[in-house]
């Protein structure tokens, strides 16, 4: 969600960016420095003791810090630590009743800790270009991915109406060529049980735990991706590849994936209609 507001200010500031694996990937063609949060000595900023070392960066002239900090420790921390640094520190997500995209947010944020961010131009950019940068070259296909999971089982379909979704698509694989893959990650693994044998007789393959590498180019190579609001939907969306984005709980207005080609559907009807919606979306995309 930081990515169109880095997009717009790469140039003119020099940003360190602190946060978690395998996330970092993503931003390094946009920051200077990417550092993980985990490892390195942060814990300083959190523990009981400073214990007298430094933090990894030493020298700052601006921190934003997107936690929570009711106490205002973690300022104090940061202030002792970088003692000639403005601290800036936001929650990490706008308050729950702002209709508001959470990088639209993070961009206000950034521009309230004084670097002149242009929120509406950095969200228009994410909207025009691919802001994740693959710099392996690959060949988009006419292969459809469906990605029936999310960190959240709340905002899933079951795994029968994907079952349902696939086979609508199987029944027009004949006239447009293109074929289907099943992607299911560390979260999703105990629903294998209920889509192998559906695999075996429609002709879908399966890709289970891809490395982030690996994820990230077939993603790219995709004709198409379908999944829930998840970071799989996020990430193809910035990639630039076809997405449709299904919201069954989460507000599209704050969590759509964003990206130069994404269609968001939204649970207005039946089951079978919603089958019907997402085929006849997805074949005006592919």
């Amino acid at each position: 969600m930081l990515l169109p507001a880095l997009s717009v200010l790469s140039n003119r500031v020099e940003i360190s960016f602190v946060g978690r694996e395998p996330g970092l990937g993503f931003v390094r063609h946009w920051v200077h420095s990417a550092k993980n949060l985990e490892c390195g000595g942060w814990h300083r900023l959190f523990g009981a003791d400073m214990d007298g070392h430094p933090l990894p960066v030493s020298r700052a002239d601006r921190v934003i810090a997107f936690f929570a900090d009711e106490t205002g420790r973690l300022g104090q921390r940061f202030q002792a630590f970088l003692p000639h640094a403005s601290i800036y520190i936001f929650p990490s997500f706008p308050p729950g009743d702002r209709a508001i995209h959470v990088a639209r947010y993070v961009a206000q944020c950034l521009r309230r800790a004084d670097l002149g961010v242009d929120v509406d131009g950095a969200m228009e950019n994410s909207l025009r270009r691919p802001l994740i940068q693959n710099h392996q070259w690959v060949m988009r296909s006419n292969r459809v991915l469906f990605h029936p999971g999310s960190g959240d089982k709340k905002k899933n379909h079951p795994p029968g109406w994907w079952c349902r979704l696939m086979d609508a698509f199987q029944d027009r694989a004949g006239e447009t060529g293109f074929s289907r893959i099943l992607l299911l990650g560390p979260a999703e693994g105990h629903l294998l049980p209920e889509f192998q044998t559906r695999l075996k007789t429609s002709g879908t393959a399966l890709v289970h735990c891809p490395s982030t590498e690996e994820l990230t180019v077939l993603l790219q190579e995709s004709g198409l991706v379908i999944g829930h609001d998840s970071g799989i939907c996020h990430l193809s969306a910035m990639l630039g590849t076809p997405t449709i984005a299904l919201f069954r709980k989460t507000d599209p207005v704050q969590w759509q994936p964003l990206g130069p080609q994404v269609q968001v559907i939204t649970r207005l009807s039946s089951d079978e209609q919603l089958v019907r919606n997402v085929r006849d979306a997805a074949f005006s995309l592919l």
